[in-house]
C-alpha cells in the first residue's frame, strides 16, 4: 500500500534534481494545453484575449467568459436561467478559473449559441472554422503533449539529464496519431460522463493513468489502455482524490501570489507526485501478475543502466534498420532512446540541434525575413480567431512584420549564452521582445500616429499583470525562435547554395525597403 507522505517525499527528491526542467515543462503545458487552467486564470483576467498561445477559439467575442457561454447554452437549449443568485455567481467564478478559455468544448458551445442567434451569419461560419481548428489542435497537439509531459516526468525520476524535448518525443519517433486517437477517446468519454456530475468525477480518476500508460507504451491499443487504467485505479480513486486534496493548502497560497507559485512549485510538485503514484501502482500490478501486465514493457523507467549493462544491451540490439546506438542519440544519465518501444526514424539519430551555435551572415539575413513573415502570419491568424475578421496587422503592405525579424535575430545572436538555462533564456527573450516592442510602438506612434500593439502600457505600474502576461507570450515566441526555428533553418540553409540565398535575401530586402518607403509617404 502506498502513502501520500511517501509519494510526496519521492516527488520532492525528483523535483530537487530536475527543478528547472520540470518548471519549464509545466509552464509549456499550462500555456499550450488546457491543463493547469487555474495557473493562467490571473493572466486571462487581465488579458481576456490571452486564452492560449497559438489557438484562440473565442472568435467574435474575445471578452466572453466560459461561464457566459455555458449560461447562454443552457438558456437556448434547455430554457434554464442561472443568473441572479449568489450561488450562480460562485459557480461562474469557479468555472472560469478551472476551465481553459481555449477548450474545444466551450468553442463548440459558442458555435451553438451563434447558430441560435443567426445560423447563416459570417460570424457563425467563422466560429465553425474555429471549432474545427480547435478540434485539430486538441487532437494532434494538446493530447500528444500531455503524453509527452507524462513521459518527461517518468524519465526524470531516474535520469537526471532528461531533456525538455521529451515533451515532443511522440513527434520525434513519428508515432503520434495512435496515442492522439486514444487520448481523444478519453476526452470524449470524459465529456459525456461529466454530464452526470458524479460519474464525471469518478471517471476523471479512473482515466487518470492513461497518459502515463501511453507514455510508457504508445503502441498499446485503446481497449488495453482503458482497461489498465481502470485496473490500476481500482480501489485507488478515493485515495488519489485525497492525495490531490492534500495540495489545497498550496493552491490557496498560490492564489495569494496570483498564480505565480503554481508555475514555480505547485504544478511540477503535483505532477511529479502523480508520476510517482503511477510507478507505484504499476510496480504492484506487475508483481501481482494481473491480466495484461506484460504491456508494461519498459523496465528502464525504474533503473538506470550501468556502463556494462548498456554495452550488453547495445550488443544484443538489432540496429539493422538504422544506427540507433550511435553516441549522438545517447548521452550518459539519459534514457537509452534506442531501447524505446517505438524506434525513431534514422533522421532522428542526427546530432541534436544546438541553439548556442554561431550563424553565417546570410543565414541571419534569411532568418530576419523568415521571422518577419512568421510574425505576420501569427498576428494575422491571432486577430482572425479573436475578432473574427481578416486584417493586415502590419503597417506595411507586404506579409511581414519587421519587428519579429529584428527580435528573432537579436535573440539567436545576443541571447545564445543563456540557452543552457531555459528559464533564464525565457525571461531574457520576454524582456527583449517587450522592450523592442515598446520602442517600435513608440516609433509607430510618432511617425504614423498609429497604435498597433499598445505595448507602451507595459511600463505603467498599475498594469504590471498585463505586462507579465504579454511578456510570457513573447518569451515563448523568442524561445521557439532560439531553440527550434533558427537551428532548424540553419540545417536547411546548409543545403542551399550561398549565391541563391544571397539573391533571395537581396530581392526580399529591396521589396521590404520599397514597402517601408511607400508606408512612410502614403
Amino acid at each position: 500500500m502506498w502513502t501520500r507522505k511517501h509519494l510526496k517525499h519521492q516527488a520532492k527528491k525528483s523535483l530537487k534534481s530536475n527543478y528547472q526542467k520540470m518548471v519549464s515543462v509545466c509552464f509549456l503545458i499550462a500555456f499550450l494545453t488546457t491543463s493547469f487552467a487555474s495557473s493562467t486564470f490571473i493572466f486571462r483576467q487581465f488579458r481576456p484575449g490571452l486564452q492560449t498561445i497559438f489557438v484562440q477559439t473565442h472568435l467574435n467575442f474575445p471578452d466572453v467568459s466560459n461561464s457566459s457561454i455555458a449560461a447562454d447554452t443552457l438558456h437556448h437549449v434547455f430554457q434554464i436561467s442561472l443568473s441572479g443568485s449568489p450561488l450562480a455567481s460562485l459557480f461562474e467564478h469557479i468555472l472560469n478559473m478551472y476551465t481553459s478559455g481555449r477548450s474545444f468544448l466551450f468553442a463548440a458551445l459558442k458555435t451553438v449559441n451563434e447558430a441560435f442567434h443567426d445560423p447563416f451569419s459570417t460570424s457563425f461560419f467563422l466560429l465553425l472554422l474555429g471549432v474545427l481548428l480547435s478540434f485539430l489542435y486538441t487532437v494532434f497537439i494538446q493530447n500528444v503533449l500531455l503524453v509527452g509531459e507524462a513521459r518527461f516526468f517518468l524519465e526524470a525520476r531516474t535520469y537526471q539529464q532528461t531533456t525538455i524535448s521529451k515533451l515532443f518525443f511522440l513527434y520525434k519517433v513519428n508515432f503520434f496519431s495512435h496515442p492522439a486517437w486514444i487520448m481523444t477517446c478519453r476526452c470524449v468519454f470524459q465529456t459525456f460522463w461529466n454530464l452526470t456530475v458524479i460519474g464525471g468525477i469518478i471517471k476523471k480518476y479512473e482515466y487518470s493513468m492513461i497518459p502515463y500508460i501511453l507514455a510508457e507504451n504508445p503502441t498499446m491499443g485503446r481497449k488495453d489502455a482503458f482497461f489498465l487504467s481502470r485496473q490500476l485505479m481500482r480501489g485507488n480513486k478515493w485515495r488519489m482524490f485525497l492525495l490531490h486534496l492534500s495540495f489545497i493548502g498550496w493552491s490557496i497560497l498560490s492564489l495569494l501570489t496570483f498564480g505565480i507559485l503554481d508555475f514555480l512549485f505547485v504544478n511540477p510538485y503535483q505532477t511529479a507526485t502523480d508520476a510517482e503514484l503511477y510507478m507505484t501502482l504499476r510496480k504492484n500490478y506487475i508483481r501481482s501478475r494481473a491480466p495484461r501486465y506484460e504491456l508494461f514493457n519498459d523496465p528502464l523507467l525504474e533503473q538506470e543502466l550501468s556502463d556494462d549493462e548498456l554495452l550488453i544491451r547495445k550488443a544484443l540490439y538489432d540496429d539493422s534498420e538504422g544506427p540507433y546506438t550511435k553516441i549522438a542519440y545517447f548521452e550518459p544519465h539519459q534514457y537509452p532512446a534506442f531501447l524505446f518501444s517505438v524506434q525513431p526514424p534514422v533522421r532522428a539519430v542526427h546530432q541534436p540541434m544546438a541553439p548556442t551555435a554561431s550563424y553565417h551572415p546570410l543565414t541571419l539575413a534569411s532568418l530576419f525575413f523568415l521571422f518577419s513573415i512568421l510574425g505576420w502570419i501569427l498576428e494575422t491568424l491571432s486577430y482572425l480567431t479573436m475578432e473574427g475578421v481578416f486584417l493586415n496587422r502590419s503597417i506595411l503592405l507586404g506579409p511581414w512584420i519587421p519587428l519579429y525579424g529584428i527580435c528573432g535575430v537579436l535573440s539567436v545572436t545576443m541571447l545564445h549564452r543563456f540557452a543552457k538555462n531555459p528559464i533564464l533564456a525565457f525571461c531574457m527573450n520576454g524582456l527583449l521582445y517587450s522592450v523592442i516592442g515598446y520602442l517600435s510602438d513608440f516609433t509607430v506612434q510618432m511617425i504614423w500616429h498609429a497604435d498597433l500593439h499598445k505595448i507602451s502600457q507595459y511600463f505603467c505600474p498599475s498594469l504590471l499583470p498585463p505586462f507579465f502576461a504579454d511578456a510570457m507570450f513573447l518569451g515563448l515566441i523568442g524561445c521557439a525562435c532560439q531553440y527550434f526555428i533558427a537551428p532548424k533553418w540553419k540545417q536547411i540553409t546548409r543545403k542551399i547554395p550561398l549565391w541563391f540565398l544571397l539573391c533571395v535575401c537581396v530581392l526580399l530586402g529591396m521589396l521590404m525597403l520599397l514597402d517601408v518607403f511607400f508606408a512612410f509617404y502614403r
